[in-house]
């Protein structure tokens, strides 16, 4: 395989195919490194308590969570460093130093041992619980941390000794493979937003209770009906239908299904163990449902500007832009459906744009994945029909303009992955309703709710400019003002139709943005009820980064001031609520143009009132207030220098390959 901009040396090992033994080097010092930062620096504390417990909970699960995707982030920065400058060095790093540390960690092992059963003879004769720096630590507290230590380490002993004895400096010589440099870019961007979306937590209030009644009613007692949670304290929703006698949820089933798989295996766990409290089992939820998907489309979208723009830094900004400084963000967050529909739609997008450019994929499950994408979406936010719409009408043109992709399979595989998930809706509906199209919007037990759905076609009538025109430049709520980054788009799609410049993609986003804002403004909620913003469309806010990455360079640095208060906005809504009281809607038209805002008329003083949303800054290092968000914004300003520091801009070709 010849070279192509944009890739990097990777060492390649005959005996042991793509393993590359700095960047294993690398994670295992990191990992070794977070378990004695852990034990060194935070014994003395209340987080020592909780982390030094020995036993699993779900309470500081999103923590682990985050200190892993941390420390991958770590390693995928480091390596991605060392690949750029010292390539020939990491290609031909000498085996003693392998064998220099094989007897190290051997030794690390041995002690790990005598420690761990020391530990556990002292605990079998009863013997007293000693005090380190003041905090007195159970025996067992420190088996388990010396257990994961010695599991470490044998693993490190097992890999490192393989390579040795299979005299790693002679293999060497074997063929370079070639690694696309944006491959691990798009890695450190999954693992920048996975942490982000890990490090704050939002309840989804009677919208996200909605859900988690469906799941928890599934899981726990086998059926669809909530009458045993929507009335309970911490599960309480007015969002819900009622059909002859009982409750359902009246939300579209996509988010619920899947939360509904990943609680299964804890719910079981939880009858064995008895660990975790289900407050604490919904964020776990939250973030593998919501935030994990929301990530991984932060990463594809860092691939597609990538694509478009050959610029590093260009890329990453605009990705971050859209992901951290639009509602993106504190939607990612918290259980609504928006955000999880928005990830599912790009995804679709992304496998259609990229397998044009590779004919031979077409004839494999990617269509089948996209029609499967597309469906999910549907039945996780029944008005995403719009965008689905749009994004078919795409699919069939790339067809049409291509007669290499003239084949049945390319129209019954989406038909068949799309089906699937549809089906499930349509026995849901059966099931609760008694007829197959009969939606829970179609029963509400609230009759404003009720009402409201009876208008039109599920609730949407006519556009509304006076809607239209508070959902995009009214500073109450307006998209522009709560992410004023979002102006570029103009200059970008201007740019893209007088260069014309993937024409096709400049239209279908178009038609994406605008169709979308105009349907949802003849919504009857338009402003979506408790909200930071009109919350309904969040799932076309993704389609901005094709317009925002053909701005010109010499506007990146207004572009930067607009991302950064667009960011700065976002992070007051996710620290605090996004979900505002509609209380002002009725008096927009009576306010003065900057009489009020959501963000900082609500949410700012909601955070100078203390009123901090869950986040892990004060939950695992006892930070408070505004202290409380300082590691998350070191995270991303380190990750942001990085990219900054590092740019690599190519001349654009068509030689990419996924």
């Amino acid at each position: 395989m010849g070279e192509y901009p944009g890739m990097v040396l990777k060492p390649r090992f005959k005996s042991i195919p793509y393993l590359d033994f700095y960047r294993l080097f690398l994670g295992l010092a990191i990992l070794e490194g977070f378990l004695a930062f852990w034990f060194i620096f935070r014994v003395p504390s209340k987080v020592g308590r909780v982390f030094l417990a020995g036993y699993s909970r779900l309470r500081i699960g999103i923590g682990a969570a985050a200190l892993f995707v941390l420390a991958v982030l770590i390693l995928l920065l480091l390596d991605s460093f060392l690949s750029q400058r010292f390539p020939k060095f990491l290609a031909s790093w000498p085996a003693s130093i392998l064998s220099k540390d094989v007897n190290r960690t051997i030794i690390k092992t041995s002690f790990a041992i005598v420690l761990i059963i020391s530990l556990v003879l002292a605990e079998e004769f009863n013997l007293p619980n000693f005090n380190f720096k003041g905090l007195g630590v159970n025996t067992l507290s420190i088996i388990g941390l010396f257990i994961g230590w010695f599991f470490l380490m044998s693993i490190k002993t097992f890999i490192l000794y393989s390579l040795w004895q299979r005299k790693v400096n002679q293999s060497l010589s074997a063929p370079i493979k070639l690694v696309p440099v944006y491959y691990k870019d798009a890695l450190i961007i999954l693992c920048l937003l996975a942490f982000v979306f890990a490090y704050l937590y939002q309840d989804g209030g009677f919208n996200g209770n909605s859900r988690f009644d469906l799941i928890f009613a599934i899981v726990k007692e086998g059926r669809l009906t909530i009458d045993t949670f929507q009335g309970q304290a911490d599960t309480f929703t007015s969002d819900k239908a009622y059909f002859n006698g009982h409750f359902y949820s009246d939300k579209a089933i996509g988010p619920a299904l899947i939360g509904t798989i990943v609680y299964a295996p804890f719910y079981w766990l939880k009858q064995i163990f008895d660990f975790g409290s289900q407050a604490e089992t919904e964020v776990v939820i939250t973030y593998l449902v919501i935030g994990i998907p929301s990530a991984i489309g932060g990463s594809l979208m860092y691939i597609l500007c990538w694509y478009l723009s050959r610029s590093r830094f260009r890329a990453y900004l605009v990705t971050l832009t859209v992901t951290l400084g639009t509602m993106y963000f504190p939607y990612s967050i918290t259980f609504f459906s928006h955000q999880f529909t928005s990830s599912l739609l790009f995804g679709a997008f992304f496998l259609i744009f990229f397998l044009k450019q590779r004919p031979e994929i077409w004839k494999k499950w990617p269509s089948f994945l996209i029609g499967w994408l597309l469906g999910w979406a549907m039945i996780s936010d029944f008005q995403s029909v719009i965008i689905i719409f749009v994004l078919v009408s795409y699919y069939f043109f790339i067809l049409w303009r291509n007669r290499e992709y003239w084949h049945f399979r390319l129209i019954v595989l989406p038909m068949l992955g799309g089906l699937i998930p549809v089906l499930l809706q349509l026995v849901y509906n059966k099931l609760c309703f008694g007829n197959f199209f009969t939606l829970g919007y179609a029963n509400e037990s609230d009759q404003i709710f009720n009402s409201g759905m009876a208008q039109g076609i599920m609730g949407i009538h006519w556009p509304s400019l006076s809607a239209l025109y508070y959902m995009t430049l009214h500073p109450a709520m307006g998209l522009f003002w709560e992410s004023p980054a979002l102006l570029f788009s103009i200059v970008g799609l201007v740019l893209m139709l007088l260069k014309r410049r993937y024409l096709a993609e400049a239209f279908l986003a178009m038609g994406i943005i605008v169709s979308y804002l105009v349907i949802m403004s003849g919504y009857y909620m338009w402003w979506g009820g408790y909200a930071v913003g009109p919350r309904f469309i969040i799932p076309m806010l993704p389609f901005f980064c094709i317009f925002l990455i053909f701005i010109p360079k010499r506007l990146t640095w207004p572009f930067v001031v607009l991302s950064l208060i667009s960011f700065g906005q976002m992070l007051l809504a996710a620290a605090s609520t996004v979900q505002v009281p509609d209380t002002m809607v009725s008096k927009l038209g009576k306010l003065g143009f900057f009489e009020y805002t959501n963000i900082y008329s609500y949410c700012l003083k909601q955070l100078e009132n203390g009123k901090f949303t869950q986040n892990l800054g004060h939950r695992l290092l006892g930070l408070e207030s505004w202290n409380s968000l300082i590691p998350l914004l070191v995270v991303i300003g380190a990750v942001t220098l990085f990219f900054f520091w590092e740019k690599v801009e190519i001349s654009h070709n068509r030689n990419f390959q996924l």
